[in-house]
């Protein structure tokens, strides 16, 4: 994907001799430092599977397009994915259905007092909410509001995360991921 100064959002840099050591740099706007970050030991672990080819598109494939159209218009939540799409089905979807402990909204329709109600759960219940969502906020903003969260708590407990192409986000809970969990998102590339 592409950022509006037409930079790719991510890198992917593995040594194509030994297709191995595969590793991801990020270049969201939000990101810094923007460090190689390593993600799978090979193509086989990352893309799932021996037949990694099969999984890969032109960069012109019209399903591939028609599906990123449609996920940035819509609020519905696709359960086929066309190829190309990694990993294979929607994260928004394993979000909601897997991973206890999430916020997860629209960027169009922020429900502001249950996104209260989440940090109320975990005993924050003095947050100023009332500026963030002034506007709707950009994820640069709530990754700020969480490491401010996160400083005020003493501890890395919250996390944001995006979902391209969509703009959905969400916030989680590191201390309620399981580890394989934490890993799949490492691999994914959603969190550190």
């Amino acid at each position: 994907m592409k950022n509006a100064d037409q930079e790719h959002e991510a890198y992917i840099y593995f040594d194509t001799a030994t297709e191995s050591e595969i590793f991801i740099q990020s270049n969201f706007s939000w990101i810094e430092p923007k460090e190689l970050k390593k993600i799978s030991n090979d193509l086989n672990q990352l893309l799932g599977g021996q037949d990694y080819l099969n999984k890969l598109i032109l960069k012109d494939d019209n399903d591939f397009w028609t599906w990123n159209e449609q996920s940035f218009h819509s609020y519905r939540i696709e359960s086929t994915i066309p190829k190309g799409v990694f990993p294979n089905f929607d994260l928004r979807l394993f979000f909601k259905e897997t991973i206890k402990g999430t916020f997860l909204t629209a960027h169009k329709e922020i429900n502001t007092s249950a996104f209260k109600k989440y940090f109320e759960a975990f005993g924050l219940v003095e947050l100023d909410t009332e500026k963030l969502f002034e506007y709707s906020p950009t994820v640069k903003i709530l990754n700020d509001f969480v490491d401010q969260v996160n400083v005020q708590l003493g501890d890395k407990v919250f996390y944001v995360v995006s979902f391209n192409p969509s703009g959905f986000w969400g916030i989680g809970n590191f201390k309620l991921l399981t580890e394989e969990q934490q890993q799949q998102l490492n691999s994914y590339g959603l969190i550190n």
